[in-house]
């Protein structure tokens, strides 16, 4: 395989599979989460049972973004077993990816009480998640910078979340 920046494609693509799955898992499991038992009629269980809407959503959205995150770290050891990764600040990449999880996930709990049929649960995640998530750091970084070189004020959420993923999970610069 060709390098990329000095990084082995299978190195470089690893850290967008991750990220790939931990967005698509966390939105589909916190949304499919609330929005069953919303469909076949035991929500009415869960908010009567003696606990408060906080604790609700808090064990909804730790369930989704728990298992995204275990997928995540499953997928990297598994691409570990192939391709030599080097991840340069593990504690930071694990924070990234429960930050990251979280946020996913209680969008994701929104969309699921917002949707009032199947087709609302697939909208937000089918039209505007997945093309977004191939957009890629790429084309992102490119909207980072100003023509004088510094960032618009719009565009800073866009660099930080695209330089702390290439920080994060491996050098891809020589």
């Amino acid at each position: 395989m060709t390098a990329v920046s000095g990084v082995s494609y299978g190195a470089f693509i690893v850290p967008g599979l991750i990220m790939l799955a931990l967005f698509t898992e966390s939105l589909a499991n916190a949304s499919f989460g609330i929005f069953f038992p919303k469909f076949i009629g035991t929500i009415y269980e869960i908010l009567s049972a003696p606990i408060s809407y906080a604790e609700i959503v808090v064990a909804y959205v730790g369930a989704a973004a728990s298992k995204s995150v275990v997928l995540g770290l499953v997928i990297l050891t598994t691409a570990s077993l192939f391709v030599t990764i080097k991840i340069q600040h593990p504690v930071l990449m694990v924070l990234f990816l429960l930050m990251t999880a979280i946020n996913f996930s209680l969008f994701g709990f929104i969309l699921g009480l917002w949707a009032k049929g199947w087709e609302q649960l697939q909208l937000i995640p089918t039209l505007v998640v997945t093309p977004l998530t191939f957009l890629g750091a790429r084309s992102i970084r490119s909207a980072c910078c100003h023509p004088r070189g510094a960032p618009s004020a719009c565009s800073i959420p866009w660099c930080i979340s695209s330089a702390a993923s290439d920080g994060v999970f491996t050098e891809r610069r020589t």
